[in-house]
């Protein structure tokens, strides 16, 4: 996702990242946050997997597609 952020890394807050390419899912059951602003890029929440602590995975990065 480095090579797609709209700002650079030190302007980026800590619960989301602004990134300027469009992210779907491949999976009905996931839930993408949807600006209500009509934003040229995605943004992406950094909370998905935190209730799952330590047996977070990292396994929702692999039913998203990045276009």
């Amino acid at each position: 996702m480095k090579n797609f952020l709209s700002y650079n890394y030190y302007h980026q807050p800590n619960l989301c990242t602004l990134v300027n390419k469009k992210i779907k899912t491949k999976k009905n059951n996931i839930i993408l946050y949807q600006s209500r602003a009509d934003i040229t890029g995605s943004v992406v929440c950094h909370l998905g997997e935190v209730h799952l602590k330590k047996k977070a995975k990292g396994k929702i990065l692999d039913n998203l597609i990045i276009s």
